[in-house]
């Protein structure tokens, strides 16, 4: 394996207003087996947005400083891009290090410096939600600074020891959760669940402990990051500034549940935590049942002019299960065979007879950025699914089902594209499994819900249908999942749709989206498994 070393700086900044002069446009060669290392000198406080593509899929793409230690993977293995979002931590030489699968690979690097402004302290809120955060703001007012310290340093070490969230129950089942930073930053925001995504953390007097307190109720179960110094840009539209979270977001350091989702960097681990009646997420874990096979094809369209990885699982003792067995297509594939671990659940679930044996096609985009324009209502990506996928199912693996026992499935984006689809092909697809479905979606300079108001509009289609929302999915006007999943139920009901709905104490969150997969598949095939 040989390197190929190419040098580029980025410019050294005196302060953090300071933008380099120079981005970086330029492309590595590599061939099979191969590695390039783009050496890339920064200075602390620098902002960089981005993007990594691809000719092939490649075997990584990483940042590494100065120690070699892994700061954030830009393309994961056997992808071909990825999108940068980089605050630099401390000034030195960085190291992009690019692994080749395939010959006559060339990764484009586009990098851009972002002007970033500086940030005024928050003001202190005049009331506490928490007791403990009560606590900690009249000790921070002592006036002996020796003894103010020590008190902090004693009541900090509660913290440290319960873990993070600390949590404060109520009499009435609910608690109060108090997610907390230590440390000298500017500011800090809890990104993820609960699904405010950007909820900002206030500053405790003029120490250097951050905090923000929510209540939730019993049976929540969340997966959220902090984010300390988000870049504040100078010019840039909301968007890219609301993006700019995913520069700083990472693991809280303070929790004892992490989860990782993504790889191996502080940027790729979500931090986790139940409460009191929460779902379990048993079915996730091996517990002994016979492992089901997964293959990995690639399919072509010609409807869409491109190809895309599909996974297929087939349960254990598949050679015994009929051709038109029941079959489960869920979008967004990778993410759930990584994150939900949506195979191990099939197992589970099969072996313990709750669902009967079935089989699961896993869809992935052609490409990443492909997803928003595929999955959300798309008349040619429909075409694909009915015309092309199902065929090429058929004809490779002699896989036929019945259009009502086929279920399409996925969440957010995913969940809007099942319901689509399965209504301009109920004769292909019968049942749908939305979870957190983006059902709030309309083309540009129309009203939202435009699916809702599709469906209301025609007659009823032969559909079985189950949904399901979070608690804290709401807040956000238009785009708002919980109020947009209740509104199409209702209609759904009245149009005399068979349909299941289910409201669970969680975000738009995959941590939670693993677990109540399971539910939705129990609702859609408890029939089924009575035959």
């Amino acid at each position: 394996m040989k390197s190929q070393w190419i040098g580029l700086a980025l410019g050294v900044c005196a302060s953090q207003a300071a933008i380099a002069a120079s981005s970086v446009d330029s492309d590595i060669s590599l061939d099979s087996g191969e590695k390039a290392e783009l050496v890339l000198q920064a200075s602390k406080g620098m902002y960089y947005r981005g993007a990594l593509k691809s000719s092939h899929p490649v075997a990584h793409a990483r940042l590494f400083d100065e120690d070699a230690q892994l700061v954030q993977e830009w393309i994961r293995p056997n992808e071909q891009e990825g999108e940068v979002f980089w605050l630099v931590e401390s000034s030195q030489n960085y190291r992009l290090s690019v692994g080749g699968v395939y010959d006559d690979t060339v990764v484009k690097v586009t990098l851009k410096p972002i002007e970033t402004r500086t940030h005024p302290q928050g003001a202190q809120p005049p009331a506490f939600l928490s007791p403990f955060v009560e606590q900690l703001y009249l000790t921070s007012q002592i006036e002996a600074q020796d003894n103010r310290h020590s008190q902090l340093d004693v009541l900090w070490q509660k913290v440290v020891d319960s873990g993070t969230p600390l949590i404060e129950p109520n009499a009435d089942g609910s608690a109060i959760a108090t997610f907390f930073w230590r440390g000298d930053v500017y500011g800090v925001r809890v990104f993820g669940a609960p699904y405010g995504g950007h909820s900002e953390m206030e500053q405790i007097g003029n120490t250097d402990i951050w905090y923000l307190s929510i209540q939730i109720p019993d049976g929540a179960r969340l997966s959220y990051q902090l984010a300390p110094n988000i870049p504040q840009l100078t010019d840039a539209d909301p968007r890219e500034q609301r993006m700019a979270i995913l520069a700083t977001a990472q693991r809280d350091p303070w929790n004892t549940q992490p989860w990782m989702v993504d790889g191996e960097s502080k940027f790729d681990v979500q931090s986790t935590f139940t409460f009191g009646d929460a779902p379990s997420d048993e079915w996730t874990k091996p517990l002994g049942a016979p492992r089901g096979e997964v293959s990995h094809y690639q399919v072509a369209s010609k409807i869409l002019g491109n190809e895309r990885k599909v996974s297929l699982y087939t349960p254990h003792g598949e050679a015994t299960l009929a051709k038109d067995a029941p079959l489960l297509i869920v979008f967004d594939g990778e993410a759930y065979l990584r994150r939900g671990p949506a195979a191990t659940i099939l197992d589970n679930l099969i072996y313990q007879g709750l669902i009967p044996p079935i089989r699961a096609l896993f869809v992935n985009p052609a490409q990443k950025h492909l997803r928003g324009i595929e999955l959300p209502p798309n008349p040619d990506y429909a075409r694909f699914m009915a015309e092309e996928l199902m065929p090429w199912l058929k004809a490779r693996h002699g896989v036929d089902p019945q259009p009502k026992d086929t279920i399409l499935s996925g969440s957010s984006y995913g969940g809007l594209g099942s319901m689509y689809i399965a209504f301009q092909y109920p004769n292909r697809f019968g049942k749908v499994l939305s979870q957190s479905g983006s059902f709030w979606w309309s083309h540009p300079n129309q009203e939202p819900q435009w699916l809702t108001r599709e469906m209301a509009a025609s007659p009823r289609k032969p559909i079985t249908i189950y949904l399901n929302a979070g608690l804290f999915e709401t807040g956000r006007s238009a785009t708002d999942i919980l109020e947009t999943n209740r509104t199409l139920r209702d209609v759904l009901i009245a149009k005399g749709y068979d349909v299941t709905y289910r409201e669970f104490a969680s975000g738009h969150d995959a941590f939670s989206w693993r677990v109540t997969l399971a539910d939705g598949l129990i609702a859609l095939l408890a029939d089924e498994n009575k035959k």
